[in-house]
């Protein structure tokens, strides 16, 4: 069984938490959006959260349609995460690191 884990960004402080009780006014105001632990780790043993960067060009999301994590790429097709992660490695996130995904 995966652990079940979220972390979520902090508009305020422009940092990122993970926070152990999450109270419905912080989803709504001040966290946002919660971003859930895939359960995978990267080649590097890093854990891989929604709304990561792996190798500089590749954002992690959840695709609704496939019911599983993935991770897509602008000029590419998307793939699923659990088929590649040990290859990957995180590099940044959406939050902290966007210009990562603005040079694609």
């Amino acid at each position: 069984m995966r652990d079940i884990k979220f972390r979520a960004w902090d508009y305020n402080s422009k940092s990122m938490m993970f926070p152990t009780h999450i109270k419905i006014n912080h989803v709504k105001g001040r966290w946002r959006p919660l971003m859930q632990y895939t359960g995978i780790k990267d080649k590097k043993g890093k854990e891989i959260y929604e709304g990561d960067i792996l190798d500089n060009e590749y954002e992690v999301y959840f695709s609704e349609e496939l019911a599983q994590f993935c991770y897509r790429h602008r000029k590419s097709r998307n793939a699923c995460l659990a088929y590649n992660a040990n290859i990957l490695s995180v590099t940044g996130n959406i939050y902290e690191n966007p210009e990562l995904l603005e040079e694609i």
